[in-house]
């Protein structure tokens, strides 16, 4: 079994589900996480997770230190743009990996092994293309990825000495350039990544308009259950992520939870061997624009109309 490793910076507060997160990933035994964090005591370390306490400030340097030219890194916020480079940089971390990668902590996971082969990750040397989940292979060509020049894209330099954002770490970012430079990469829909626009559960690239639909995890699976066609029906994913949403955990943690719900905007438990289309309509009732897009959509163009007047 070819060995992965998973590489998370976090600094700040953890969201008010990390303990569900957490959990998620300790069902993945034979995958492994790599936590660098600020946050003393919070995440202990288990067979499969792996904690590194350090300051921003000394993470950053280990950043700088890689590069003969000044990067711009100042906000934990722009690690996204340099997660494509974790392979070289902190190679001394790793090295005993077949396979490393990056995703969020704003997600739960399914089982990953079953979703991700062997037979994949024979085949590819680039697993899944967007930023909530990612695995490259652990060789000196593949974490120079990042390094390769297109034209009309920007390249690693120009985005790592600026303080703005580019998203590098996703589609429009390195695996546009893989692809159009002829690297296969792997993809297929085996996440629910929810759509962030709206108040209801609507999966990017999988549903059409809304679907009465709930989240269940279970001893380490995650599957849905949802109304098509007259009737419910289920569907297994690798992981679910919950892109800026503010979610509320409606129970204690421990040994004895076994499974537990997800809602658009709360993690609980109740029966659900049963459920018809009025209790997923209950549970995901339809309602327009999240809230919080509204906002960030509203400053963004207001952002947006002071600059034009410079």
């Amino acid at each position: 079994m070819q060995k992965i490793v998973l590489i998370i910076p976090y600094f700040g507060k953890f969201n008010s589900y990390y303990n569900l997160w957490l959990k998620s990933c300790e069902c993945n035994e034979t995958v492994n996480w790599l936590i660098f964090t600020d946050q003393k005591g919070k995440i202990f370390s288990k067979n499969n997770i792996r904690v590194v306490e350090t300051s921003f400030s000394a993470f950053r340097e280990i950043f700088q230190s890689h590069f003969d030219f000044k990067i711009s890194l100042d906000m934990p916020y722009k690690l996204c743009d340099f997660k494509p480079a974790y392979g070289e940089i902190l190679q001394n971390y790793i090295g005993e990996y077949d396979f490393w990668g990056y995703c969020d902590m704003d997600m739960i996971f399914g089982d990953i092994r079953k979703f991700i082969t062997d037979d994949i990750l024979d085949s590819f040397d680039k697993v899944l293309k967007h930023g909530h989940f990612t695995l490259i292979r652990n060789t000196r060509a593949a974490n120079a990825f990042y390094k390769m020049e297109v034209p009309g894209k920007h390249n690693y330099k120009e985005v790592f000495s600026s303080p703005k954002n580019y998203a590098f770490d996703e589609w429009g970012g390195v695996s546009s350039f893989l692809e159009l430079c002829g690297v296969k990469q792997y993809y297929a829909m085996i996440y629910a990544d929810v759509n962030f626009c709206y108040d209801f559960f609507q999966i990017l690239h999988v549903d059409i308009g809304y679907t009465p639909q709930v989240f269940i995890w279970n001893q380490g699976m995650l599957f849905r259950k949802y109304y098509l066609e007259g009737e419910v029906r289920e569907q297994e994913f690798m992981y679910i992520h919950l892109q800026k949403r503010n979610m509320k955990v409606e129970f204690s943690l421990s040994d004895k939870v076994h499974y537990f719900l997800i809602g658009p905007h709360r993690f609980y438990i109740e029966p659900y061997e049963q459920y018809k289309e009025d209790d997923l309509t209950r549970i995901n009732p339809f309602r327009m624009y999240h809230k919080k897009w509204l906002y960030d959509t509203f400053l963004y163009n207001i952002k947006n109309r002071i600059r034009g007047r410079k």
